[in-house]
């Protein structure tokens, strides 16, 4: 049986579960609770094949708009969840993916052409920040053909993710922190990358200048 794979793209945690459906939200019953989304944002059911479906809220994929979608196993998918960007995979072996998605680099393309890459997304952001040609940007995982819109990672910091309940555990990449199950098959992915936040905290005090996609 496939396993859900869910990984936090801004905050750089890694989550698990078997545990199915599985519903996004924030309600406090979610399976993944997410900052600003709807309370029963959407869900993952198993139907041999894991299935992903809107029930209330924005779901979108390559920057296009999802009603439902059967999750072809091993293929990372960019999802957006309101305004969360996720990774998420339908897997045999959650451990692989879990050390693979750590060590990505990614890359900016702007109308087919390249604009900075391959770096950990910290640093992308970071060399693309302030350059108003990256508010049209695609930002990709380094040999995927599908990411997200550079102005959806920004706004992904104006909240931030709760936590992902599951049969497994999570960890957060580049903090070096574990994020370990409770007593309860809780994972909490409520540690923030230090390589990734202090960079959306600099977009956050002059994004004003390049218009309504960052922060008032």
């Amino acid at each position: 049986m496939p396993e859900l794979c869910l990984f936090d793209c801004v905050r750089g945690s890694f989550s698990s579960s078997e545990n199915f459906p599985f519903f996004v939200g924030s309600d406090p019953d979610v399976d993944c609770i997410v900052a600003g989304a709807e309370g029963k944002h959407c869900q993952i059911v198993n139907n041999g094949s894991l299935v992903i479906s809107s029930i209330n809220g924005r779901l979108e994929l390559d920057g296009k708009p999802v009603t439902e979608l059967a999750l072809k196993e091993e293929i990372p998918y960019p999802f957006v969840f309101g305004s969360q960007c996720y990774i998420v995979i339908a897997t045999a072996n959650s451990k692989n993916w879990n050390v693979s998605v750590s060590n990505w680099k990614w890359k900016a393309d702007r109308d087919g052409k390249d604009m900075g890459g391959a770096m950990p997304l910290g640093e992308l952001l970071q060399s693309l920040h302030g350059n108003p040609d990256a508010l049209s940007a695609v930002i990709k995982p380094e040999g995927l053909s599908q990411g997200f819109k550079y102005t959806d990672l920004v706004q992904t910091s104006s909240g931030s993710s709760g936590s992902g309940s599951g049969s497994g555990s999570g960890s957060g990449s580049g903090s070096g922190q574990v994020f370990q199950p409770t007593t309860t098959s809780v994972v909490k992915n409520a540690g923030a990358s230090p390589s990734i936040w202090p960079v959306l905290a600099a977009c956050r005090i002059s994004a004003t200048e390049y218009g309504p996609y960052c922060w008032p």
